[in-house]
């Protein structure tokens, strides 16, 4: 049997998205109890596949161009939020924020702020580990 790839990431996004709707679906009709029980399943549902997929790539060469892959799409999402962020700071007034006690304002921009910080420090931390992949590489080989 030819092992075939699959993508945690997607189907924990995907997985995710569809428990977010129906969560909500749950919610908007007075059931409060069932959204705990639908995470509880999707949970175990994730654990159980998991281990039911084939283990991931050992290549280095492979896992390199997966981790720079990575980075650069955090170092993208990063320069996105910072330039929505920014977008956002510029374009608004005071009457955006009314009847808000200004510590909720202050903790929407730091929470912001967070997040962008989060994709960039993401982004570096991975471009890292890629380079230093490339270097236990060559050294395993040179030796």
């Amino acid at each position: 049997m030819q092992l075939k790839q699959y993508s945690r990431v997607l189907v924990l996004i995907c997985g995710s998205f569809a428990v977010v709707t129906l969560n909500c679906r749950l919610v908007s009709t007075g059931h409060y109890r069932l959204p705990l029980i639908v995470f509880a399943a999707f949970v175990l549902a994730v654990i159980v596949l998991f281990g039911k997929f084939p283990p991931p790539t050992t290549s280095s060469e492979e896992t390199q161009r997966n981790l720079l892959r990575v980075s650069s799409a955090l170092r993208q999402l990063g320069l996105f939020g910072a330039v929505g962020f920014l977008v956002y700071v510029l374009t608004s007034s005071r009457s955006d924020f009314q009847g808000m006690p200004t510590w909720e304002i202050v903790l929407l921009y730091v929470w912001g702020a967070f997040v962008v910080g989060c994709y960039l420090w993401g982004a570096r931390w991975y471009r890292r580990k890629a380079h230093a992949s490339s270097v236990a590489t060559k050294r395993n080989q040179v030796t």
